[in-house]
């Protein structure tokens, strides 16, 4: 049963959004009315974007708030249509975050990815976060 569930997660993970970790790949749809309507933040649907799309780079090149900016959002999501959530690339992000051994990571990532990864996921999905956070990680590191 537990190859299966691994033969399972990698086709998943394989066919996730984090395949190709472009920032467009989780962004939503911003109506007239959303960028009216105040997003969380005070920012509109499309400035949330906007930040996002500059954030993204950042945590791919290894920038450990920029990395906790995008787990957030694609877990946490926000009250805009913006960003797409995806929990089981948040959780990816988190063990990107535990894993970087960045001198800033402290209990509230630990907290998070219990959060993200322990109480929102099953095994199956586990599993394929950890298949994007390991392809994440390869990424980070040859840039």
């Amino acid at each position: 049963m537990r190859t299966v569930l691994v033969l399972l997660a990698a086709v998943i993970a394989g066919t996730m959004p984090a395949g190709a970790q472009k920032a467009d790949d989780y962004l939503g749809y911003c109506s007239e009315e959303d960028n009216v309507r105040k997003a969380q933040y005070d920012e509109t649907c499309d400035e949330l974007q906007k930040l996002f799309k500059k954030q993204f780079p950042k945590a791919m090149r290894g920038d450990y708030a920029s990395q906790r900016n995008i787990a957030y959002w694609l877990g946490m999501g926000n009250k805009s249509p913006a960003i797409i959530k995806n929990k089981i690339t948040a959780c990816a992000w988190r063990l990107v975050i535990i894993a970087s051994g960045d001198p800033e990571v402290g209990p509230g990532d630990v907290m998070n990815l219990k959060y993200d990864c322990g109480q929102l996921l099953d095994e199956v999905e586990r599993a394929a976060a950890q298949g994007q956070a390991n392809a994440l990680i390869a990424k980070i590191g040859r840039r």
